[in-house]
């Protein structure tokens, strides 16, 4: 049975891992899947679809079916991870 799961993540530049992607990104995916593997998956397709090169797993947690979204990453807000329109990328540092 497939359930809603979070994936946070941060981006790479490089394959080892050294040198940070620049600018404000959104760190964590929301989708269903059936096991961590699958999940871990999913993140991997929506980050190379958003132009990550490289990213690191941070960690796991069970999400909401309302904050699924398998096509763009997500923002963490303080009650919960929700999709968020972004004009200007430069103003995520302050939301």
């Amino acid at each position: 049975m497939k359930t809603p799961q979070l994936v946070y993540f941060y981006p790479y530049q490089d394959k080892s891992l050294m040198k940070k992607q620049k600018g404000a990104q959104d760190h964590v995916c929301c989708v269903m899947a059936s096991n961590t593997k699958e999940a871990i998956d999913k993140t991997k397709v929506i980050c190379k679809n958003h132009g990550m090169s490289y990213i690191k797993i941070m960690g796991m947690g069970a999400g909401k079916d309302e904050w699924v979204n398998e096509t763009t990453p997500l923002r963490e807000l303080s009650t919960g991870p929700q999709n968020v329109e972004v004009k200007n990328r430069m103003n995520l540092a302050f939301l």
